[in-house]
């Protein structure tokens, strides 16, 4: 069983990303709980929408944190229905969740192929945010973190960095990838 772990900045395709894996493979999406207000271009299948009293009641996360003041994270229930439908599951994560991610498969004999997706440029992240609805002042937070995440990602050898001037690019190295892992092979 493999687990495709997706991390990035706020705007760099994720969700996206998920979505294309989806369609390509037989690939399950793990969907992430959140405690931020649900925005209209939000799909049914992306997030779990819990209150503060709710969210910190929950007992089984593989991984939860703080980002731009809501609470987020991943139950285990939620990573294991999407493995009994499916030998290939992809999950979005922080950028800090992914070694934790990557211990939890190790522990539980899953392979795992963390992807994190550089950040685009300035004008094209803030025109993602922009069309998601994000405000002037949440943009500006959100673009200071991403050369943070960035070397983060960068300081784990284990993590594939992607970056290309599409979405589109950055699903067919991704998809090249899965099939390495797959087929045992080193491609890069």
């Amino acid at each position: 069983m493999l687990i495709v772990s997706i991390s990035g900045v706020s705007g760099a395709g994720k969700t996206t990303l998920q979505h294309s894996l989806s369609k390509k493979f037989d690939c399950r999406g793990v969907i992430s709980c959140t405690t931020r207000k649900k925005r209209e271009i939000d799909k049914e299948d992306e997030y779990c929408f819990y209150s503060e009293t709710e969210f910190v009641k929950i007992s089984d996360f593989l991984w939860q944190r703080q980002m731009h003041g809501n609470l987020y994270g991943t139950r285990e229930s939620h990573l294991i229905d999407a493995l009994k439908k499916s030998n290939l599951a992809s999950i979005v994560v922080a950028v800090d969740c992914i070694q934790p991610l990557d211990i939890f498969c190790e522990e539980n004999n899953l392979q795992h192929l963390a992807l994190y997706l550089l950040a685009p440029s300035e004008i094209e992240l803030v025109e993602r945010l922009r069309n998601r609805g994000t405000d002037v002042n949440e943009i500006r937070l959100r673009i200071n973190e991403c050369a943070s995440w960035d070397k983060q990602a960068s300081a784990m050898s284990f993590v594939h960095l992607l970056k290309a001037k599409s979405v589109i690019q950055i699903a067919r190295r991704a998809e090249k990838l899965i099939v390495s892992k797959q087929l045992g092979s080193g491609y890069t």
